[in-house]
Protein backbone atom coordinates (compact mmCIF):
# COMPACT_ATOMS: atom_id res chain seq x y z
CA UNK A 1 0.00 0.00 0.00
CA UNK A 2 2.84 2.35 1.06
CA UNK A 3 4.38 1.20 -2.83
CA UNK A 4 1.07 2.64 -4.25
CA UNK A 5 1.15 5.96 -1.91
CA UNK A 6 4.96 6.89 -3.06
CA UNK A 7 4.38 6.06 -6.32
CA UNK A 8 1.40 7.79 -6.91
CA UNK A 9 3.25 10.92 -5.46
CA UNK A 10 6.02 10.45 -7.68
CA UNK A 11 3.55 10.61 -10.31
CA UNK A 12 1.86 13.58 -9.19
CA UNK A 13 5.25 15.40 -8.89
CA UNK A 14 6.03 14.37 -12.54
CA UNK A 15 2.89 15.77 -13.75
CA UNK A 16 2.81 18.83 -12.04
CA UNK A 17 6.27 20.34 -11.81
CA UNK A 18 7.36 22.82 -14.81
CA UNK A 19 9.61 22.71 -17.63
CA UNK A 20 11.90 25.40 -16.86
CA UNK A 21 12.47 26.15 -20.46
CA UNK A 22 8.53 26.93 -20.68
CA UNK A 23 9.08 30.62 -20.59
CA UNK A 24 11.55 30.40 -22.68
CA UNK A 25 9.61 28.71 -25.30
CA UNK A 26 6.52 30.65 -24.66
CA UNK A 27 8.99 33.85 -25.30
CA UNK A 28 10.78 32.60 -28.77
CA UNK A 29 6.78 31.48 -29.85
CA UNK A 30 5.46 35.03 -28.91
CA UNK A 31 8.96 36.49 -30.94
CA UNK A 32 7.98 34.41 -33.98
CA UNK A 33 4.41 35.21 -34.01
CA UNK A 34 5.32 38.57 -33.59
CA UNK A 35 7.97 38.44 -36.66
CA UNK A 36 5.10 36.81 -38.61
CA UNK A 37 2.35 39.91 -38.07
CA UNK A 38 5.09 42.61 -38.67
CA UNK A 39 6.40 40.82 -41.67
CA UNK A 40 2.76 40.49 -43.09
CA UNK A 41 2.32 44.57 -41.76
CA UNK A 42 4.88 45.50 -43.50
CA UNK A 43 4.80 43.36 -46.77
CA UNK A 44 2.86 46.01 -49.14
CA UNK A 45 4.95 48.79 -47.65
CA UNK A 46 7.77 50.86 -48.99
CA UNK A 47 10.24 52.32 -46.63
CA UNK A 48 11.26 55.94 -46.72
CA UNK A 49 15.31 55.94 -46.88
CA UNK A 50 15.90 59.93 -46.33
CA UNK A 51 12.68 62.01 -46.84
CA UNK A 52 9.99 62.33 -48.50
CA UNK A 53 7.75 64.87 -51.42
CA UNK A 54 4.25 64.73 -51.82
CA UNK A 55 3.53 63.98 -55.62
CA UNK A 56 -0.05 65.48 -56.88
CA UNK A 57 -1.77 62.10 -56.77
CA UNK A 58 -0.87 61.66 -52.72
CA UNK A 59 -3.00 64.49 -51.98
CA UNK A 60 -6.23 62.76 -52.61
CA UNK A 61 -5.00 59.87 -49.90
CA UNK A 62 -6.25 62.66 -47.36
CA UNK A 63 -9.57 62.42 -45.81
CA UNK A 64 -10.28 66.66 -46.08
CA UNK A 65 -11.57 67.65 -49.42
CA UNK A 66 -9.75 70.60 -48.82
CA UNK A 67 -6.53 68.66 -48.88
CA UNK A 68 -7.78 66.39 -51.77
CA UNK A 69 -9.00 68.77 -54.10
CA UNK A 70 -6.56 72.03 -53.67
CA UNK A 71 -3.11 69.44 -53.44
CA UNK A 72 -2.03 71.47 -50.20
CA UNK A 73 -1.94 72.12 -46.80
CA UNK A 74 -2.95 75.46 -45.06
CA UNK A 75 -3.83 77.06 -41.63
CA UNK A 76 -7.39 75.35 -42.01
CA UNK A 77 -6.33 71.98 -43.33
CA UNK A 78 -3.32 71.48 -40.76
CA UNK A 79 -0.15 69.78 -41.83
CA UNK A 80 -0.59 68.20 -38.47
CA UNK A 81 -3.62 66.62 -38.77
CA UNK A 82 -3.50 65.29 -42.22
CA UNK A 83 0.08 64.62 -43.56
CA UNK A 84 0.64 61.48 -41.24
CA UNK A 85 -2.68 59.84 -42.76
CA UNK A 86 -1.56 60.43 -46.09
CA UNK A 87 1.51 59.24 -45.41
CA UNK A 88 -0.06 55.99 -44.00
CA UNK A 89 -2.70 55.71 -46.96
CA UNK A 90 0.44 55.88 -49.09
CA UNK A 91 2.02 52.51 -47.48
CA UNK A 92 5.20 54.18 -46.23
CA UNK A 93 6.61 53.30 -42.94
CA UNK A 94 9.87 54.33 -41.37
CA UNK A 95 12.51 53.72 -38.63
CA UNK A 96 12.01 54.27 -35.34
CA UNK A 97 13.63 56.96 -33.88
CA UNK A 98 14.28 58.66 -37.44
CA UNK A 99 12.75 61.85 -37.87
CA UNK A 100 12.14 62.21 -41.69
CA UNK A 101 11.80 65.28 -43.54
CA UNK A 102 8.03 65.92 -46.00
CA UNK A 103 8.13 68.56 -48.69
CA UNK A 104 4.17 69.18 -49.36
CA UNK A 105 2.65 72.21 -50.72
CA UNK A 106 1.28 74.45 -48.50
CA UNK A 107 -1.40 77.60 -48.84
CA UNK A 108 -0.74 80.31 -46.84
CA UNK A 109 -2.68 82.84 -48.68
CA UNK A 110 -2.14 86.84 -49.72
CA UNK A 111 0.72 88.57 -47.82
CA UNK A 112 -0.90 90.83 -44.69
CA UNK A 113 0.01 94.03 -47.31
CA UNK A 114 -1.88 92.71 -49.92
CA UNK A 115 -5.14 90.95 -48.37
CA UNK A 116 -7.87 93.86 -48.28
CA UNK A 117 -6.85 94.13 -51.97
CA UNK A 118 -8.55 91.34 -52.78
CA UNK A 119 -11.56 91.21 -50.10
CA UNK A 120 -14.41 92.16 -52.08
CA UNK A 121 -17.77 94.23 -50.39
CA UNK A 122 -20.21 94.15 -52.66
CA UNK A 123 -23.00 96.66 -51.97
CA UNK A 124 -26.42 94.98 -50.67
CA UNK A 125 -29.82 95.58 -51.73
CA UNK A 126 -29.99 96.64 -47.51
CA UNK A 127 -27.36 99.48 -48.18
CA UNK A 128 -29.02 100.45 -50.82
CA UNK A 129 -32.61 100.90 -49.36
CA UNK A 130 -31.20 103.47 -46.42
CA UNK A 131 -29.95 106.38 -49.24
CA UNK A 132 -33.08 107.33 -50.09
CA UNK A 133 -36.22 106.14 -52.46
CA UNK A 134 -34.77 106.46 -56.24
CA UNK A 135 -31.24 104.32 -54.95
CA UNK A 136 -33.49 101.80 -53.11
CA UNK A 137 -35.91 101.65 -56.50
CA UNK A 138 -33.10 101.30 -58.72
CA UNK A 139 -30.30 99.09 -56.37
CA UNK A 140 -27.62 101.43 -57.38
CA UNK A 141 -26.53 105.05 -57.12
CA UNK A 142 -27.40 107.50 -59.17
CA UNK A 143 -25.56 110.87 -60.21
CA UNK A 144 -26.57 112.91 -57.59
CA UNK A 145 -25.82 110.36 -55.02
CA UNK A 146 -22.76 108.81 -56.17
CA UNK A 147 -21.38 105.84 -54.74
CA UNK A 148 -17.81 107.69 -53.76
CA UNK A 149 -20.15 110.03 -51.31
CA UNK A 150 -22.11 107.41 -49.78
CA UNK A 151 -19.45 104.14 -49.46
CA UNK A 152 -17.26 106.13 -46.86
CA UNK A 153 -20.73 106.24 -44.52
CA UNK A 154 -21.47 102.81 -45.54
CA UNK A 155 -18.24 101.16 -44.62
CA UNK A 156 -18.78 102.70 -41.11
CA UNK A 157 -21.92 100.95 -40.86
CA UNK A 158 -20.33 97.75 -42.50
CA UNK A 159 -17.24 97.21 -40.96
CA UNK A 160 -16.44 96.95 -37.01
CA UNK A 161 -13.04 97.48 -35.59
CA UNK A 162 -11.19 98.78 -38.47
CA UNK A 163 -7.52 99.39 -38.08
CA UNK A 164 -5.39 101.52 -39.81
CA UNK A 165 -4.39 100.46 -43.39
CA UNK A 166 -7.42 97.68 -43.55
CA UNK A 167 -8.26 98.11 -47.15
CA UNK A 168 -11.33 96.63 -49.02
CA UNK A 169 -12.13 96.56 -52.44
CA UNK A 170 -15.86 97.89 -52.79
CA UNK A 171 -18.37 96.87 -55.61
CA UNK A 172 -21.03 99.02 -56.22
CA UNK A 173 -23.76 99.69 -58.98
CA UNK A 174 -23.90 103.32 -60.59
CA UNK A 175 -26.83 104.57 -62.83
CA UNK A 176 -25.99 106.98 -65.38
CA UNK A 177 -28.11 110.30 -64.55
CA UNK A 178 -29.58 112.11 -61.77
CA UNK A 179 -32.92 110.98 -60.73
CA UNK A 180 -35.05 113.55 -57.43
CA UNK A 181 -37.85 111.02 -57.81
CA UNK A 182 -38.49 107.54 -59.83
CA UNK A 183 -41.39 105.47 -60.97
CA UNK A 184 -39.46 101.78 -62.50
CA UNK A 185 -40.62 99.62 -65.00
CA UNK A 186 -39.08 95.86 -65.80
CA UNK A 187 -40.23 94.70 -68.68
CA UNK A 188 -41.66 91.21 -68.60
CA UNK A 189 -44.04 88.70 -70.16
CA UNK A 190 -47.10 90.42 -69.13
CA UNK A 191 -45.67 93.47 -70.58
CA UNK A 192 -44.75 92.58 -74.15
CA UNK A 193 -48.03 91.03 -74.21
CA UNK A 194 -49.74 94.25 -73.53
CA UNK A 195 -47.79 95.39 -76.61
CA UNK A 196 -48.46 92.08 -79.11
CA UNK A 197 -52.36 92.42 -78.28
CA UNK A 198 -52.15 96.20 -79.65
CA UNK A 199 -51.06 95.14 -83.02
CA UNK A 200 -53.05 91.97 -82.97
CA UNK A 201 -56.18 94.37 -82.89
CA UNK A 202 -54.72 96.80 -85.09
CA UNK A 203 -55.82 95.29 -88.99
CA UNK A 204 -53.16 97.89 -90.52
CA UNK A 205 -50.27 95.98 -88.20
CA UNK A 206 -51.89 92.20 -87.16
CA UNK A 207 -49.88 90.85 -90.40
CA UNK A 208 -46.82 91.40 -88.49
CA UNK A 209 -47.54 88.93 -85.92
CA UNK A 210 -45.76 85.52 -86.15
CA UNK A 211 -48.27 83.34 -87.26
CA UNK A 212 -47.21 80.02 -85.71
CA UNK A 213 -46.92 81.10 -82.04
CA UNK A 214 -48.37 84.23 -81.42
CA UNK A 215 -46.15 85.55 -79.07
CA UNK A 216 -43.42 88.10 -81.20
CA UNK A 217 -44.32 90.42 -83.75
CA UNK A 218 -42.48 92.64 -86.42
CA UNK A 219 -44.55 95.73 -85.87
CA UNK A 220 -42.43 97.64 -82.60
CA UNK A 221 -40.17 94.09 -82.44
CA UNK A 222 -42.15 92.58 -78.82
CA UNK A 223 -40.98 89.05 -77.96
CA UNK A 224 -43.43 87.81 -74.88
CA UNK A 225 -41.82 84.00 -74.85
CA UNK A 226 -37.89 85.75 -75.03
CA UNK A 227 -39.55 88.50 -72.96
CA UNK A 228 -37.00 91.04 -75.16
CA UNK A 229 -37.76 93.36 -78.26
CA UNK A 230 -36.14 91.04 -81.58
CA UNK A 231 -33.63 93.89 -82.86
CA UNK A 232 -32.20 91.22 -85.84
CA UNK A 233 -32.33 93.17 -89.14
CA UNK A 234 -32.66 90.15 -90.76
CA UNK A 235 -35.71 88.73 -89.44
CA UNK A 236 -37.39 92.22 -89.80
CA UNK A 237 -36.16 92.14 -93.30
CA UNK A 238 -38.29 89.17 -93.83
CA UNK A 239 -41.06 91.22 -94.14
CA UNK A 240 -42.41 93.41 -97.21
CA UNK A 241 -43.00 96.10 -95.67
CA UNK A 242 -38.73 96.61 -94.57
CA UNK A 243 -37.05 94.68 -97.15
CA UNK A 244 -36.29 97.20 -99.03
CA UNK A 245 -34.45 99.52 -96.32
CA UNK A 246 -30.93 99.96 -95.58
CA UNK A 247 -29.46 98.32 -92.67
CA UNK A 248 -29.03 101.48 -90.77
CA UNK A 249 -32.48 103.54 -91.60
CA UNK A 250 -33.73 99.87 -90.45
CA UNK A 251 -31.82 99.96 -86.89
CA UNK A 252 -33.22 103.39 -86.76
CA UNK A 253 -36.79 102.25 -87.14
CA UNK A 254 -36.39 99.39 -84.60
CA UNK A 255 -35.53 101.49 -82.18
CA UNK A 256 -37.79 104.38 -82.68
CA UNK A 257 -40.76 101.47 -82.75
CA UNK A 258 -39.52 99.90 -78.69
CA UNK A 259 -39.26 103.51 -77.83
CA UNK A 260 -42.93 104.33 -79.00
CA UNK A 261 -44.33 100.72 -77.98
CA UNK A 262 -42.48 101.55 -74.28
CA UNK A 263 -45.25 104.89 -74.01
CA UNK A 264 -47.98 102.26 -75.08
CA UNK A 265 -46.96 100.14 -71.89
CA UNK A 266 -46.26 102.95 -69.83
CA UNK A 267 -49.76 104.70 -70.75
CA UNK A 268 -51.44 101.02 -69.54
CA UNK A 269 -49.51 100.60 -66.42
CA UNK A 270 -49.43 104.19 -64.98
CA UNK A 271 -53.17 105.33 -66.18
CA UNK A 272 -52.84 107.69 -63.22
CA UNK A 273 -49.23 108.83 -63.84
CA UNK A 274 -48.43 112.65 -63.05
CA UNK A 275 -45.50 114.70 -64.02
CA UNK A 276 -44.56 115.07 -60.39
CA UNK A 277 -44.24 113.89 -56.92
CA UNK A 278 -46.06 114.79 -53.68
CA UNK A 279 -42.88 117.14 -52.90
CA UNK A 280 -42.59 118.93 -56.57
CA UNK A 281 -40.19 116.89 -57.53
CA UNK A 282 -39.93 115.61 -61.73
CA UNK A 283 -40.76 112.03 -61.77
CA UNK A 284 -38.14 110.29 -63.94
CA UNK A 285 -40.07 106.73 -65.29
CA UNK A 286 -37.28 104.08 -66.17
CA UNK A 287 -38.01 101.86 -68.29
CA UNK A 288 -35.47 98.46 -67.95
CA UNK A 289 -35.72 96.14 -71.22
CA UNK A 290 -33.65 93.61 -72.44
CA UNK A 291 -32.70 93.19 -76.65
CA UNK A 292 -31.27 90.61 -79.00
CA UNK A 293 -29.66 91.57 -81.68
CA UNK A 294 -27.14 88.47 -82.82
CA UNK A 295 -26.24 89.14 -78.64
CA UNK A 296 -28.61 89.54 -75.72
CA UNK A 297 -27.93 92.73 -74.11
CA UNK A 298 -30.32 94.93 -71.08
CA UNK A 299 -31.05 98.27 -71.84
CA UNK A 300 -32.35 101.51 -70.04
CA UNK A 301 -34.34 103.96 -71.13
CA UNK A 302 -36.13 107.31 -69.11
CA UNK A 303 -38.99 108.66 -70.04
CA UNK A 304 -41.49 111.75 -68.29
CA UNK A 305 -44.55 112.75 -68.19
CA UNK A 306 -45.61 115.47 -70.58
CA UNK A 307 -49.39 115.45 -69.70
CA UNK A 308 -51.85 113.69 -66.82
CA UNK A 309 -55.33 112.09 -67.13
CA UNK A 310 -57.08 111.77 -70.14
CA UNK A 311 -54.33 113.46 -72.14
CA UNK A 312 -52.04 110.98 -70.67
CA UNK A 313 -48.90 110.90 -72.49
CA UNK A 314 -45.02 110.30 -71.94
CA UNK A 315 -41.83 111.42 -73.78
CA UNK A 316 -38.50 110.44 -74.16
CA UNK A 317 -35.48 111.53 -72.45
CA UNK A 318 -32.89 109.55 -73.17
CA UNK A 319 -30.81 106.37 -72.38
CA UNK A 320 -29.25 105.42 -68.76
CA UNK A 321 -26.72 102.71 -67.97
CA UNK A 322 -26.10 101.03 -64.90
CA UNK A 323 -22.91 99.66 -64.68
CA UNK A 324 -20.53 98.16 -61.93
CA UNK A 325 -18.36 100.48 -60.27
CA UNK A 326 -14.73 99.48 -58.49
CA UNK A 327 -12.76 100.81 -55.89
CA UNK A 328 -10.04 100.75 -53.24
CA UNK A 329 -10.94 102.14 -49.84
CA UNK A 330 -8.48 102.49 -46.97
CA UNK A 331 -8.83 103.39 -43.35
CA UNK A 332 -6.61 106.22 -42.59
CA UNK A 333 -7.30 105.47 -38.43
CA UNK A 334 -10.35 107.85 -38.43
CA UNK A 335 -12.62 107.50 -41.93
CA UNK A 336 -12.44 105.58 -45.27
CA UNK A 337 -11.55 106.93 -48.24
CA UNK A 338 -10.52 106.04 -51.34
CA UNK A 339 -7.26 104.32 -51.40
CA UNK A 340 -4.38 106.26 -53.24
CA UNK A 341 -0.83 104.93 -52.14
CA UNK A 342 -1.47 101.87 -54.77
CA UNK A 343 0.10 102.25 -57.88
CA UNK A 344 -2.07 102.33 -60.54
CA UNK A 345 -1.36 101.92 -64.12
CA UNK A 346 -1.55 104.77 -66.41
CA UNK A 347 -2.03 105.63 -69.89
CA UNK A 348 1.73 105.88 -70.59
CA UNK A 349 2.28 102.21 -68.56
CA UNK A 350 -0.06 100.36 -70.97
CA UNK A 351 1.18 102.26 -74.00
CA UNK A 352 4.78 100.74 -73.03
CA UNK A 353 3.11 97.73 -73.18
CA UNK A 354 1.29 97.73 -76.72
CA UNK A 355 -0.92 100.42 -78.92
CA UNK A 356 -2.25 98.10 -81.75
CA UNK A 357 -5.39 95.88 -81.35
CA UNK A 358 -4.65 93.07 -79.11
CA UNK A 359 -2.73 94.82 -76.89
CA UNK A 360 -3.73 96.63 -73.67
CA UNK A 361 -2.71 100.53 -74.78
CA UNK A 362 -5.03 100.08 -77.36
CA UNK A 363 -7.85 100.50 -74.61
CA UNK A 364 -5.47 101.12 -71.67
CA UNK A 365 -6.90 97.83 -70.20
CA UNK A 366 -6.18 94.33 -69.73
CA UNK A 367 -8.86 91.55 -71.02
CA UNK A 368 -9.18 87.78 -70.96
CA UNK A 369 -7.11 87.58 -74.16
CA UNK A 370 -4.14 90.23 -72.83
CA UNK A 371 -4.02 88.75 -69.18
CA UNK A 372 -2.22 90.88 -66.92
CA UNK A 373 -0.06 87.95 -66.01
CA UNK A 374 1.43 88.08 -69.34
CA UNK A 375 2.36 91.84 -69.62
CA UNK A 376 2.74 92.74 -66.22
CA UNK A 377 6.33 91.31 -65.10
CA UNK A 378 8.22 92.47 -68.19
CA UNK A 379 6.54 95.92 -67.69
CA UNK A 380 8.00 95.55 -63.84
CA UNK A 381 11.29 94.10 -65.32
CA UNK A 382 11.62 97.48 -67.62
CA UNK A 383 10.58 100.20 -65.01
CA UNK A 384 11.85 98.76 -62.04
CA UNK A 385 15.09 97.20 -62.71
CA UNK A 386 17.51 97.58 -59.04
CA UNK A 387 15.35 96.66 -56.55
CA UNK A 388 16.44 94.18 -53.41
CA UNK A 389 15.99 90.87 -53.18
CA UNK A 390 12.21 90.07 -51.59
CA UNK A 391 11.24 93.57 -52.57
CA UNK A 392 7.19 93.44 -53.38
CA UNK A 393 4.97 95.87 -55.24
CA UNK A 394 1.35 96.00 -55.61
CA UNK A 395 -0.11 97.18 -58.99
CA UNK A 396 -3.88 98.10 -59.69
CA UNK A 397 -5.30 97.89 -63.27
CA UNK A 398 -8.37 97.78 -65.52
CA UNK A 399 -9.60 94.28 -66.55
CA UNK A 400 -11.94 94.46 -69.06
CA UNK A 401 -14.81 91.79 -69.48
CA UNK A 402 -16.88 90.79 -72.32
CA UNK A 403 -20.13 91.82 -70.57
CA UNK A 404 -18.49 95.38 -70.66
CA UNK A 405 -17.37 96.10 -66.99
CA UNK A 406 -14.25 97.48 -66.82
CA UNK A 407 -13.32 96.09 -63.27
CA UNK A 408 -10.41 97.39 -61.21
CA UNK A 409 -8.32 94.89 -59.38
CA UNK A 410 -4.88 94.76 -58.10
CA UNK A 411 -1.84 92.12 -57.91
CA UNK A 412 1.13 91.24 -56.05
CA UNK A 413 4.48 91.07 -57.16
CA UNK A 414 7.99 90.45 -55.74
CA UNK A 415 11.27 91.12 -56.84
CA UNK A 416 14.06 88.09 -57.48
CA UNK A 417 17.54 89.05 -58.49
CA UNK A 418 18.04 85.71 -60.18
CA UNK A 419 14.31 85.54 -61.93
CA UNK A 420 13.06 89.18 -61.66
CA UNK A 421 9.71 90.06 -60.99
CA UNK A 422 7.10 87.22 -60.65
CA UNK A 423 3.56 87.15 -59.09
CA UNK A 424 3.76 86.59 -55.36
CA UNK A 425 2.66 83.06 -54.90
CA UNK A 426 -0.23 81.77 -52.10
CA UNK A 427 1.08 78.35 -52.28
CA UNK A 428 4.60 77.58 -51.49
CA UNK A 429 6.65 74.80 -50.48
CA UNK A 430 6.46 73.78 -46.94
CA UNK A 431 8.52 71.15 -45.00
CA UNK A 432 7.96 69.21 -41.77
CA UNK A 433 9.18 66.65 -39.40
CA UNK A 434 7.32 63.59 -39.07
CA UNK A 435 8.29 60.31 -37.39
CA UNK A 436 7.31 56.60 -37.31
CA UNK A 437 6.41 54.81 -34.10
CA UNK A 438 4.28 51.97 -33.57
CA UNK A 439 3.40 50.96 -36.93
CA UNK A 440 2.02 54.85 -37.16
CA UNK A 441 2.90 58.05 -38.93
CA UNK A 442 3.30 61.45 -35.92
CA UNK A 443 3.94 64.81 -36.91
CA UNK A 444 7.02 66.08 -34.84
CA UNK A 445 5.78 69.90 -34.28
CA UNK A 446 8.15 72.46 -35.39
CA UNK A 447 9.89 73.35 -31.77
CA UNK A 448 13.22 72.77 -30.40
CA UNK A 449 14.53 72.71 -27.23
CA UNK A 450 16.84 74.81 -25.45
CA UNK A 451 19.09 74.33 -22.11
CA UNK A 452 17.08 76.68 -19.31
CA UNK A 453 17.40 77.12 -16.08
CA UNK A 454 13.27 77.83 -15.37
CA UNK A 455 11.56 75.57 -13.43
CA UNK A 456 10.62 72.14 -14.96
CA UNK A 457 6.82 71.74 -15.72
CA UNK A 458 7.47 68.11 -16.04
CA UNK A 459 9.97 65.66 -14.86
CA UNK A 460 10.57 62.05 -15.71
CA UNK A 461 13.78 59.76 -15.74
CA UNK A 462 14.76 57.96 -19.05
CA UNK A 463 12.87 54.17 -19.17
CA UNK A 464 15.00 51.52 -21.63
CA UNK A 465 12.52 51.76 -24.18
CA UNK A 466 13.78 55.79 -24.23
CA UNK A 467 16.96 54.49 -25.10
CA UNK A 468 15.70 52.26 -27.64
CA UNK A 469 14.26 54.75 -29.28
CA UNK A 470 17.21 56.30 -29.99
CA UNK A 471 19.32 53.59 -30.80
CA UNK A 472 20.95 53.58 -28.02
CA UNK A 473 19.11 50.30 -26.50
CA UNK A 474 22.61 48.07 -26.34
CA UNK A 475 23.56 49.65 -22.80
CA UNK A 476 21.41 52.06 -21.96
CA UNK A 477 23.08 55.17 -21.44
CA UNK A 478 24.27 58.10 -23.33
CA UNK A 479 27.91 58.41 -24.47
CA UNK A 480 27.77 61.01 -27.16
CA UNK A 481 28.62 64.55 -27.45
CA UNK A 482 26.49 67.14 -25.85
CA UNK A 483 24.96 68.24 -29.09
CA UNK A 484 23.92 64.40 -29.74
CA UNK A 485 22.54 63.79 -26.03
CA UNK A 486 20.53 67.00 -26.50
CA UNK A 487 19.05 66.48 -30.19
CA UNK A 488 18.24 62.95 -29.09
CA UNK A 489 16.36 63.77 -25.66
CA UNK A 490 14.52 66.59 -27.85
CA UNK A 491 13.30 63.27 -29.74
CA UNK A 492 12.14 61.63 -26.99
CA UNK A 493 10.53 64.29 -25.69
CA UNK A 494 8.41 64.43 -28.89
CA UNK A 495 8.02 61.60 -29.07
CA UNK A 496 6.50 60.81 -25.28
CA UNK A 497 4.50 64.15 -24.74
CA UNK A 498 2.41 66.65 -26.49
CA UNK A 499 4.85 69.51 -26.57
CA UNK A 500 3.62 73.05 -26.69
CA UNK A 501 5.74 76.11 -26.84
CA UNK A 502 6.50 77.43 -23.39
CA UNK A 503 7.02 73.35 -21.60
CA UNK A 504 9.92 72.91 -19.53
CA UNK A 505 11.31 69.42 -18.89
CA UNK A 506 14.01 68.05 -16.52
CA UNK A 507 14.96 64.96 -17.88
CA UNK A 508 17.49 62.50 -15.81
CA UNK A 509 19.64 60.00 -17.93
CA UNK A 510 22.41 58.06 -17.65
CA UNK A 511 25.95 59.02 -19.40
CA UNK A 512 28.76 57.12 -19.45
CA UNK A 513 32.49 58.54 -19.58
CA UNK A 514 34.40 55.84 -17.83
CA UNK A 515 32.34 55.33 -15.43
CA UNK A 516 27.93 55.88 -15.75
CA UNK A 517 26.23 58.68 -13.77
CA UNK A 518 23.30 60.00 -13.82
CA UNK A 519 23.02 63.49 -15.52
CA UNK A 520 19.66 66.02 -15.17
CA UNK A 521 19.08 68.45 -17.94
CA UNK A 522 16.45 71.06 -18.13
CA UNK A 523 15.38 71.34 -21.47
CA UNK A 524 12.82 74.32 -22.59
CA UNK A 525 10.37 74.27 -26.12
CA UNK A 526 10.93 77.12 -27.56
CA UNK A 527 9.43 77.69 -31.29
CA UNK A 528 11.85 76.79 -34.30
CA UNK A 529 11.61 79.87 -36.20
Amino acid sequence: MKKLLYMASFLALVFTSCDPMEDAYDEVDAANAQKVIDAKFFSDKTVIETGYTLTEEDYALSSNETVSSYKNFSGSATVADYLPEILTNKKLYGEAGVEYTVNYNFYRGYSDAFAGYKMKHEVSQAEYDVVNDVVKTLGAYTSNFSASSQIPTLLEAAVSNPVKGDVLRIEALQASKSIDAIKYLVMGADEYTVIIDAVKADDAKKHLVEAKYGTSEYYYGANSYNKNYDARTSKWAAYDAYKNMAENDLKDLIYDRMVESMILVLKNKYPDATIQDASGNEITYVVKYDVYDGSASTKYLRFKCTAEGDALDFARLGSMYINSVYEFYAYDGTSWGVEDTVYRLTSDDYDAMGTDSGYPGKYNNFSTSDEPAHYLPVWLNNTYKYEEDGATKIVAYILYHNAGDKELLASEYTFSKEKGWYLTPTTVVGSSLVAYKDKTWLFVPPIKFVVSEKAATVTFTLSSDDYAFVGNSQYGNFDEDEAVVLEKLAKIIKNNYEVAVGDVYAVTYKYYNGSVNDVTVILEAVEDI
